[in-house]
């Protein structure tokens, strides 16, 4: 997935795609830019097919990270690390 179309892709699955481009914008500052990395952590990083695929490919990561205290602190909220890559992933869209 290329950066940007990841990006626009995840940003039509969710409701407030603003919100989290704003979100993803201050997630930035404490993640890589780098588009393969964000990919990585948000679980993205393998070909899937469908959406319910991608969905859970991430909620798979988001739990993992959580389990394993790979956490982040942005505006006050607690984030997976799995869950700032993919608001930076929209942000950079």
């Amino acid at each position: 997935m290329q950066q940007s179309l990841a990006g626009q892709r995840l940003s039509s699955l969710f409701n407030s795609p603003d919100a989290l481009r704003l979100l993803g914008r201050t997630c930035l500052a404490k993640l890589p830019d780098n588009n393969q990395a964000l990919l990585l952590m948000s679980g993205l990083n393998k070909t899937l097919s469908n959406d319910d695929e991608l969905l859970q490919s991430f909620a798979t990561k988001r739990h993992e990270d959580f389990s394993h205290g790979r956490i982040l602190t942005i505006d006050g909220w607690i984030m997976a690390e799995a869950e700032c890559a993919l608001c930076a992933l929209i942000a950079l869209a």
